[in-house]
């Protein structure tokens, strides 16, 4: 009797706790961050100033190690940009990422791979690279055109380019 009592009392116990995990690892989804880094805001200015993405109030900060603050739109999303600092927190280059919904192969034994357009600055050498993957001709002819671009200005017009064909704004 008593070691079938202490059985029952077991057995709920053990439901208690895995109802308690489940309700714990299927919580809601991330909200945005709470409160963007002061450092990172205070930035927008300048990334605006150079026609790079803005981290929006609600974006949401998915990881940051090792002086790299990687950013989201949405919290299910893929990564839309990466900022890269130094041990004083100064940001040494940043990359925002867009892709246009399409896959590709670069062999049939390769895995899949998201076409996408990375827009990288360097803050300390001030240059920026447009940098594609994927298998678009007339796109990679667009990435090789803007290698020789001599502004930042010039180089933005050849990603918006690229986006428009997308459909994805910059």
């Amino acid at each position: 009797m008593i070691k079938e009592r202490f059985n029952q009392q077991a057995i709920r116990l053990l439901l208690v706790i895995a109802g308690f995990c489940i309700s714990v690892s299927c919580g809601r989804p991330p909200t945005p961050s709470a409160g963007i880094p002061a450092i990172t805001m205070g930035e927008n200015a300048r990334r605006a100033s150079f026609g790079l993405r803005v981290v929006g109030t609600n974006w949401f900060l998915y990881s940051a190690e090792f002086g790299e603050e990687n950013w989201k739109i949405k919290p299910d999303g893929y990564g839309a940009k990466k900022i890269h600092r130094d041990a004083q927190s100064t940001i040494l280059w940043e990359e925002d990422y867009y892709y246009s919904g399409k896959t590709f192969r670069v062999n049939p034994d390769s895995p899949t791979e998201w076409e996408k357009l990375t827009i990288h600055y360097d803050y300390m050498t001030g240059v920026l690279e447009l940098r594609y993957v994927g298998e678009d001709p007339s796109i990679l002819a667009l990435q090789n055109k803007s290698a020789s671009a001599s502004t930042i200005s010039d180089k933005l017009k050849i990603a918006d380019e690229v986006l428009g064909k997308w459909e994805v704004p910059r």
